[in-house]
């Protein structure tokens, strides 16, 4: 690969490399294109493979490969490829590229690879290099911690799907969050183990009606012809292919072949992502009601785990207190191991981020795109200041520091970003409040809840206040907090399994069913 290319000469290089790839890459037809992503995927998935490999010329070493292996061919990549492909495909009689040869395969990725780095050059100078560091994590670090598992799926539903988000959803689509799950999980349960099935899936057998099974494949699938159009529009702007919107996230199964009779789902991980947390893009029109049920149920989320993965950690919830401005509330959640007072205090942020906050370089953020998180650092540093002059309970001690817990991926390798944030927290605090000691600033670590789940089940109580303490340190500014846990070299603990498999249940009939046939299964067969 091309290294410290300029500007010019990776322009030079994009003139060459830009249309023997979107040539190739578009010559297969559907069909065959989907299915060969499919065997591609299913090759190297340490998750789940077909009996046996259907990618030839495949090499030694290739299949169940890992993530930093030679021949790893990324999950994210593959995604590219396929938005890509939407873009791309045309009708033609001569065929370039065959979606089962890994020959073939080797070339796309290849100068897939290629683009992304001459494109770099282009868009990302070494001023931005840091910066650029995030919009890398933030492509692969949910692929890299997976989808098929019972944090994510419990995460979305116990946030998303209950209360004032599960009445939208119902009143918007005209079906429950169990009944779409039920169509997805069925779809997952099937893509798993074939890259295609029947459109009009028979639903009869998890209690399903059609209508019901229409209405969630309007929601879960797209034609591909109505894809292409909308990948098209979304990836035309000429800016770098790997950070461009994913149709694949709204509608991860397509609907193609003979009479568009069939479905076919490339990439099947991404059903679990878009009926568990990606029910938020069905709700999220729903209002401030909406906004404030799942920004108290994340609080109450979080505060599940802690109770439940650490009960020695004493744990405060929020309390309002009043002022001369009037009612206040305090942060979220307060976190103590001992009796000399408050070790962490919590923010919890349930707000998802934009593609464009998300993708833009930080000189180019869209308006008010981290005010959320800039509010979130104020409202930690102003109970710091009402806490010291006796306002405001709990107190807090010399070493306390904050927390700013997202459900979405804000900050991940985001150093800049947690500057900027800090940067505008400090103002809002002078201007708010110019009587404030530097003191009350206390030291601010920035988690998504993966990592924060991660920790709290394997490591203690110690462990988990040691780390964020460290994470909150400007030596650590940036780094991930499951990097620093494993860091600090905690002694070994035992692995703390999922603990709500009940809850999951009450929250998702299907997914109860779905338990006591295996249950029954098992049974019958000992």
């Amino acid at each position: 690969m091309e290294d410290a290319l300029t500007t010019s000469e990776a322009l030079i290089l994009l003139e060459k490399l830009r249309p023997e790839f979107a040539t190739a890459l578009g010559s297969a037809a559907p069909a065959r294109f989907f299915e060969g992503v499919w065997a591609l995927n299913a090759h190297q998935s340490e998750t789940f493979s077909p009996s046996k490999s259907l990618i030839v010329n495949a090499p030694a070493g290739s299949q169940n490969a890992g993530i930093a292996d030679q021949y790893r061919i990324h999950p994210w990549e593959l995604e590219t490829v396929v938005n890509e492909y939407f873009v791309h495909q045309h009708q033609g009689l001569y065929r370039s590229f065959s979606p089962t040869d890994w020959n073939h395969w080797a070339f796309i990725i290849g100068h897939l690879r290629r683009i992304e780095n001459a494109e770099s050059a282009v868009f990302s100078p070494p001023e931005n290099i840091i910066d650029h560091l995030f919009h890398i994590g933030s492509r692969q670090f949910e692929w890299q911690t997976g989808f098929l598992n019972y944090s994510e799926l419990f995460r979305g539903i116990y946030v998303y799907g209950q209360g004032e988000c599960a009445k939208r959803f119902q009143e918007k689509y005209g079906i429950s969050i169990n009944s779409f799950f039920a169509y997805g999980f069925s779809l997952l349960s099937i893509f798993l183990k074939s890259p295609s099935c029947v459109f009009n899936l028979d639903v009869d057998m998890i209690g399903m009606t059609s209508e019901e099974r229409d209405i969630a494949a309007t929601i879960l699938t797209g034609d591909f012809q109505d894809l292409r159009r909308i990948a098209q529009l979304e990836r035309f702007e000429d800016s770098e292919i790997a950070y461009k919107p994913s149709i694949l996230r709204l509608k991860p199964c397509i609907r193609a072949g003979f009479k568009d009779r069939y479905l076919y789902c490339p990439l099947p991980d991404l059903i679990m992502k878009r009926v568990s947390t990606g029910i938020f893009y069905d709700i999220v029109d729903g209002g401030h009601a909406v906004r404030e049920d799942y920004g108290r149920r994340f609080e109450r989320y979080v505060s599940l785990l802690i109770s439940t993965y650490q009960a020695s950690i004493e744990l405060y919830e929020e309390r309002s207190y009043r002022t001369r401005d009037g009612e206040i509330r305090t942060p979220d959640i307060f976190l103590g191991i001992d009796t000399d007072g408050i070790d962490v205090v919590i923010e919890c942020k349930a707000s998802r981020m934009s593609y464009q906050t998300r993708f833009s370089d930080i000189a180019d953020l869209p308006p008010h795109g981290y005010d959320e998180m800039t509010k979130a650092v104020f409202q930690i540093w102003r109970h710091a200041y009402h806490s010291r002059i006796g306002r405001a309970s709990p107190a807090l001690h010399a070493d306390t520091v904050g927390l700013v817990l997202t459900l979405d991926d804000w900050f991940q390798g985001g150093l800049k970003r947690q500057e900027m944030v800090l940067k505008d927290a400090y103002s809002l605090l002078a201007k708010r409040f110019p009587e404030a000691l530097p003191s009350d600033r206390i030291p601010i670590a920035f988690a998504n809840m993966t990592e924060f789940e991660a920790i709290l089940q394997t490591g203690s109580a110690d462990s988990v206040i040691r780390t964020l303490r460290e994470a909150a340190s400007e030596k650590r500014r940036g780094w991930a907090i499951t990097s620093i846990h494993r860091e600090l070299k905690v002694p070994s603990q035992q692995f703390k399994k999922f603990a709500f498999q009940r809850e999951l249940e009450k929250l998702l009939p299907f997914w109860s069913d779905i338990r006591s046939r295996a249950e029954e299964r098992g049974q019958s067969q000992g």
